[in-house]
């Protein structure tokens, strides 16, 4: 009896409760052109300006062509540095050299300076400064494709199967 008396004191609790009101009644409430006026604002893309239309704009002389590299990023030229390229052979001159790996001959032995980084620093650096219009983050990605884990890897195994 203490039971079912405790359990329609609950029940009456949640029966005397103010309904939630739901999301529709807000909706009707502000007005369905209002909602759908909003929702279109912020989902509308309005096309953004370049950067060229801007300084245009304020009176800016912008010299039109071909864009700089944008280096690092990636975002610079679409070809892809391998083997098999015309500019390779420089490319594998240049990360041999001093620029580079740099290649020497020190006690009878051959050394080179490598740092065992998979972000292959001396040959984005050489890439970036030399060969603008290749794409760093592409050829990174077929350099390791091919076993070039490093800047020294590229010229051990990628070099060797030009």
């Amino acid at each position: 009896m203490a039971k079912e008396n405790t359990m329609m004191k609950i029940r009456e609790k949640i029966l005397s409760r103010q309904p939630k009101r739901p999301r529709s009644t807000i909706v009707k409430q502000a007005g369905m052109q209002e909602v759908r006026e909003e929702i279109q604002n912020r989902t509308q893309k309005k096309p953004v300006p370049s950067m060229t239309e801007l300084l245009e704009k304020k009176g800016a002389i912008v010299q039109k062509g071909r864009p700089r590299s944008q280096g690092w990023g990636g975002l610079s030229g679409q070809k892809v540095m391998k083997p098999g390229d015309p500019s390779w052979p420089r490319f594998v001159e240049l990360l041999e050299g001093p620029q580079g790996c740099n290649f020497r001959e020190e006690d009878g032995q051959t050394t080179w300076t490598c740092n065992q980084s998979w972000e292959r620093p001396m040959a984005a650096r050489i890439l970036k400064k030399f060969f603008p219009a290749y794409n760093i983050k592409k050829s990174m990605k077929c350099w390791e494709d091919r076993g070039g884990h490093c800047d020294c890897e590229i010229l051990f195994n990628v070099a060797r199967g030009d």
